[in-house]
């Protein structure tokens, strides 16, 4: 598992996770999304936004960046 703040320069930022599934690796999950005080347990139409913290879990290790995710 890793965990990423995601910055504005992000490709990840603003589209529902359902249209990023196709952009992902295999074998990566977005476990989790902390946004302020609350975690989001993600669906397919909640969004990464600027300043999220996120979740991930996959076996392409390592990352060192969120869009090590993709593609």
């Amino acid at each position: 598992a890793a965990e990423f703040i995601v910055s504005e320069e992000c490709d990840l930022v603003g589209s529902p996770l359902f249209q990023l599934s196709e952009k992902l690796k295999p074998n990566v999950l977005i476990a989790a999304i902390r946004r302020g005080g609350s975690i989001i347990l993600p669906r397919g139409g909640d969004s990464i936004l600027v300043g999220d913290s996120v979740i991930v879990i996959t076996k392409n290790l390592p990352l060192t960046n969120i869009t090590d995710i993709l593609k």
